[in-house]
């Protein structure tokens, strides 16, 4: 009887994981066909994970992550991904 308790207490845990990891593999879908650099594609992967998987709720760092998100996909240089993740951390006052 006990058990049969434990795991319905835990069956709403796990459905809200199953959902969070389902909303995070959907934020790679959105975002991989843009990232064509390996550094795009890791700071697409990390800011996934923070809103996602992590469920960042300090809003600077929420706000770091959905502007690298909206942003960073598009760079096609190397050299230009540590000045659009700086300019995103310098907006919404966010250190890495």
């Amino acid at each position: 009887m006990k058990k049969l308790l434990f795991m319905m207490l835990l069956l709403p845990i796990a459905a809200k994981a199953a959902d969070r990891e389902e909303v995070y593999q959907q934020c790679l879908l959105q975002h991989a066909a843009k990232a064509q650099l390996p550094e795009v594609w890791h700071w697409v992967k990390k800011s996934c994970h923070q809103l996602h998987r992590e469920l960042v709720v300090m809003p600077d760092k929420k706000a770091f992550h959905q502007c690298v998100l909206q942003h960073l996909p598009a760079v096609e240089l190397a050299e230009v991904v540590p000045d659009v993740v700086h300019a995103c951390a310098n907006q919404h006052n966010f250190r890495k």
